[in-house]
Order: C-alpha cells, then structure tokens, then sequence
C-alpha cells in the first residue's frame, strides 16, 4: 500500500485546503518507525470511513428513492435549515440540488414532508435541541408540532454517519414528552454508517502507565464539570474487547492503531498552547464524561469532526494533520493551536 493510494480515496478533500501527497507524508513522518504500519491502517480505515461527495450523493439519491418508492414521501418537500451559524446544514441542503431523484423543494416552509439534513451525529446535542427548538416555532398560524400532530406532515431525519445509538430512544421521549408519538412512528432516519462505541478509538488497554498522568487531568477536567453541569458518570469510557476488528487488518493492528493515535493525541494536546474543557484528546464529547475523548472514526469530504482525535486535523503543537479542517462559526483552531 502506498500514499498514492490513500490520496486517492481521501484527494477529494475540501478543495481549498486539499490532502496532497506530500500532505500525507508529512503526516506519516511524525509516527517514525509506526509510519508504514500507520499508512496501510489507514488506508483501511478511510476505505470505510472516509465518506466522499460522490458517495454522499449516491446515498442521498437511493435514500430519496427508498422514500418515494414506499410512499413516505411525495413530491412536496421542505428541508429544515434551522441550525445555528457555522454548522453544516445550509451548506449540505445545496447538495439537493445535485440529487437527480430528488423532486422540487422548498426551504423551511410547510409541507407535507419536513426533511432534517446532517453530516454526523455523535452525540445527538444538535439534533435534540434543534428539532426541540423547531417543534415550538410557529410556522403560519400553527406550531409545528400542530402540523405534526393534525397529521398534515412527517418529519424524517437523514444522517451519514449516525454514531449514536441511542438517538431514536431520546427522539422517542422527546415526541412523548409534546404527545406526538404518532409523528415519531411515521419517522425514517436513513443514514449511511450507523455505528457504535466499538467502532470508537477506544484503546483496550486504556489503563496502560504511560497514561497514568494524564488521567489525573480527566479527573480534574470532570470534577470540574460535574459542578457545572451535574449528570456524574462513574468510570472511565473504556470497553473490554471489541466485537470486530474491522476496518483494520486484525485484532492486534486495532489496539496497536487505537494506541498510537491516543498516545499521539496526548502528546499534541500536551504541545498545544490552551486546552479548552471541550476538547481532549480524542475529540470533543460530553463534558461529564470520564474518557479521553469522543474517538470517532468518520471523516467527509467537506470537513473533519471535532469528534474526532487530534492527530487527524489538530495543527497545534507544531503537528501537521492530516487534514486541514476548516473552521465553523465564531471558532477560530489558530486561537489555541
């Protein structure tokens, strides 16, 4: 396997901050003897969870396809746009527009069918408090949540990587709790990946010495937030063994990827010049949560989660990422590289 091949499953990457070959090397160099292990995981890895815009559009296409062809949908069709500036929703609803199944729609207006769009869900914050926040809203003389209630619409949901399994569980009590549970039956969620805390970075031997100071800063780090958000959470977010080895090569390839990108996390979080509270090592996740971070194994070709860990798109310490993430909103990366 060479970096040729990895640019070319990931060289669609953001177009104005591309992945060269020489990006890759550069990333790869800092692993020393690791780095012929690291690229051909890697390559594995991306294959599977690296999403690209042709593969996002083959998606939306059959998704919409499935919708119509089982009468969930018609041709009247209003897609939300109702997050807050920054995040990714406006900019994936143009991709819409590239659907050749998808029929006319419309932004935000009523119709019978309410289409929520997002690139991921990790933890399910944004979704929850956005469709919350929409069920109030009036639109016309009603709520939505009357539309939803008179029957005059359904909502249906559509991710490409759905990280959290418990989504449709909160979406249940959310529905319950503004008695609505018929609008929660008649919804779809289409998602491309559906994956769950084994298809994490979560190292097995996370109890490993070469750890032992830093989980003295995530038991600070927890303390700290316990007092400011409450919901305390008992141990370490760690698993015993994972179900499969996939993406990777092997069992041992897995624990030996998930090691050297926790340990290289940890040195860049180390190197950088602030440490914000929501973002350890392995990427940003609930802030009451003992761990070293969300870990997520997804990446597309219009940005890097914040979920994810830094090795892949941290620049700070003097790392070079492998991809150039860009910035969402008021965040700027440059104020605590």
């Amino acid at each position: 396997m060479s970096i040729n091949d990895l640019h070319q499953i990931i060289g669609d990457y953001r177009p104005e901050a591309p992945v060269t070959p020489e990006r890759i090397q550069a990333w790869l160099d800092q692993f020393g003897e690791d780095a012929d292990f690291v690229l051909s995981e890697t390559i594995l890895l991306m294959k599977e969870r690296y999403l690209s815009k042709s593969r996002a559009l083959d998606f939306l296409d059959s998704t919409v396809r499935w919708l119509i062809q089982n009468a969930l949908i018609g041709s009247n069709i209003s897609l939300l746009s109702i997050q807050k500036t920054g995040k990714s929703q406006k900019d994936l609803i143009s991709l819409f527009s590239e659907v050749s199944s998808m029929p006319s729609f419309t932004v935000n207006e009523v119709r019978p069918n309410f289409i929520y769009l997002d690139d991921c869900c990790f933890t399910g914050t944004t979704v929850l408090r956005d469709l919350r926040n929409w069920l109030n809203f009036s639109n016309g003389s009603k709520t939505n949540l009357q539309i939803l209630k008179n029957g005059e619409a359904t909502l249906h949901i559509v991710f490409f990587f759905l990280h959290y399994p418990k989504l449709k569980d909160r979406l249940y009590y959310l529905f319950k709790e503004h008695e609505c549970l018929e609008a929660f039956n008649r919804m779809k969620i289409a998602r491309v990946h559906e994956l769950d805390k084994d298809d994490r970075c979560i190292p097995l031997n996370l109890y490993h010495e070469k750890f032992d100071g830093f989980k003295d800063a995530i038991e600070e780090r927890h303390k700290q937030n316990i007092s400011k958000y409450g919901e305390q959470r008992p141990e370490l977010y760690y698993i015993d063994k994972h179900k499969s080895h996939a993406p990777f090569s092997s069992v041992d390839a897995r624990s030996k990827y998930d090691m050297i990108m926790l340990s290289k996390s940890i040195e860049i979080y180390n190197k950088a010049k602030n440490k914000l509270e929501w973002l350890p090592p392995l990427g940003y996740t609930q802030k009451t949560e003992r761990s070293f971070g969300f870990g997520a194994y997804a990446f597309t070709w219009r940005n890097v989660p914040n979920n994810t860990p830094l090795v892949f798109w941290y620049k700070g310490g003097g790392h070079i990422p492998l991809f150039d993430k860009a910035e969402r909103g008021t965040v700027d990366y440059d104020d605590y590289a």
